[in-house]
């Protein structure tokens, strides 16, 4: 009597297990229909250098939507000479998402720069894939993902998405106080910034 209990409750257990997977499946498919609103290249945030004295860096970022609107801004002030953007790119389909995560200087470690995620966060969704028409399930998928980015640094991510992205500068050398940057985010994973 005891193995049957055991046989039938493998059995319901494999079929719960085959359920979600598939459940899973159908709405990562769901996803991938839907993320094709991203555009090839996108500008989720573009910066100032406001001044560099002594050995501080004030610095502006202002944040866009998915439709090019500014959805948040912050000021920051870092120790240091040289700044630097870390992103996650999370791979979803065949393209990847931008989540601009950590800013950091040459003084400090990157795990004690400012967390830039928590100035485009909004009760858990993250501002800058705001856009008019934005399905619910779409909207849900998006707030795991930046919940994943923001508990656990991106460590349960899939082996497929990638954090420290490394920026091209684009011919820049350095950013010069009073100047415009702006951060360009294609969905193939490349980072660059560009003076505008």
């Amino acid at each position: 009597m005891t193995k049957r209990w055991i046989v039938l409750a493998g059995l319901g257990l494999l079929l719960l297990t085959g359920a979600c997977v598939e459940r899973q499946r159908r709405e990562i498919e769901g996803l991938e229909a839907r993320i094709e609103f991203l555009k090839e290249k996108t500008v989720p945030l573009r910066f100032r250098l406001e001044s560099r004295v002594d050995s501080n860096i004030r610095v502006s970022i202002k944040y866009f939507d998915a439709e090019g609107r500014e959805v948040a801004q912050a000021s920051e002030l870092l120790r240091g000479q040289e700044l630097h953007f870390d992103f996650f790119m999370v791979k979803v389909a065949d393209r990847f998402l931008p989540f601009p995560y950590r800013l950091y200087t040459d003084a400090q470690a990157p795990d004690d720069g400012v967390m830039l995620a928590r100035h485009y966060d909004r009760e858990g969704f993250p501002l800058i894939y705001e856009q008019d028409g934005l399905d619910a399930p779409t909207r849900e998928y998006l707030v795991r993902l930046f919940a994943e980015i923001r508990l656990d640094g991106g460590q349960s991510l899939d082996d497929e998405s990638f954090g420290s992205v490394v920026h091209d500068l684009e011919g820049i050398k350095e950013f010069q106080a009073g100047r415009n940057y702006a951060i360009h985010c294609s969905t193939k994973g490349g980072v660059e910034i560009l003076e505008f």
